[in-house]
């Protein structure tokens, strides 16, 4: 963890638990950075910002920063303008284009309306508080672009490493083919079979049906069965003439009988007759 300190009444003191925080994180634990306040802006040339703070009070938004370092030995980033004061407060005067330390009145609030003649050059506040908004914007670009470098090599590393991770070891079967491949397989061809199955019980139904309307001969023919209809036969076969053959039967001719000659009743018979019924 990073500690700040803050030169300030001409001595130096920790200031991490007082609310300075770095600035921005060292590379490495010998380079010392700037330390401003956990609701301040690192505005550079050690100097912070406060954007919230009312300056009624005779004090201004912009104060000194303190650094990384106990000694203050390193003079980049650890500026020992306005240390000598109580308080860190400074402010720009456009007048003389000047940084002034505020200084500190006997109620021990700063005096920024008043400032005092101790000064220091650095770029007025416009031109810092641009900067910052600057190094902003670029360091959110970059954590962006950043972030989205990383999340596409993800998936492009997620979508490469199935290549390669089928190839390790052959299946028990020796088959080239996968399970999916081999279901799909599978599954076409029981779908084959049922559909030539349901194709050849069609054909059947269709063939029966068929013969049990159509006669042998071609001709269709009224089922039996149905109701308030008489039978229809098929009609005869057409007649053949067979040369030679007489029509008819083909039995031998036979003579008829000769007629009988016609025998008259004699008058006396006829007489006996009537005379045997009146009896």
């Amino acid at each position: 963890m990073t500690t700040c300190w803050r030169k300030q009444d001409g001595n130096i003191g920790n200031w991490t638990g007082l609310g300075l925080v770095p600035c921005a994180e060292p590379a490495n634990n010998n380079d010392v950075v700037e330390c401003c306040g956990t609701d301040s802006q690192c505005l550079g040339s050690g100097i912070c910002y406060t954007p919230e703070l009312n300056t009624d009070g005779g004090q201004s938004q912009f104060y000194m920063a303190g650094c990384s370092s106990e000694t203050y030995a390193d003079t980049d980033a650890c500026k020992d303008m306005c240390t000598q004061f109580a308080r860190s407060d400074v402010v720009y005067r456009s007048s003389d284009e000047l940084w002034h330390c505020c200084g500190v009145g006997a109620d021990g609030r700063a005096t920024c309306s008043t400032p005092t003649d101790n000064t220091f050059n650095a770029a007025e506040p416009e031109a810092l508080l641009a900067a910052y908004s600057s190094s902003l914007t670029a360091s959110t670009s970059s954590s962006t672009i950043a972030t989205s470098s990383s999340t596409t090599t993800s998936s492009a590393t997620a979508t490469a490493t199935p290549s390669t991770s089928p190839t390790a070891a052959p299946s028990n079967n020796s088959s080239s083919l996968g399970t999916g491949a081999i279901a799909g397989i599978a599954v076409g061809a029981g779908v084959a079979l049922l559909a030539g199955l349901l194709f050849w019980y069609t054909r059947r139904r269709m063939s029966a049906s068929r013969k049990e309307h159509t006669g042998l001969d071609g001709f269709f023919q009224v089922p039996q069965t149905s109701p308030g209809t008489s039978p229809v036969a098929s009609p005869a076969p057409p007649y053949e003439k067979n040369p030679g053959a007489e029509v008819g039967t083909d039995y031998p001719r036979q003579e008829l009988p000769a007629a009988k000659p016609r025998q008259e009743l004699s008058t006396g018979n006829l007489e006996e007759r009537r005379f045997e019924m009146a009896g």
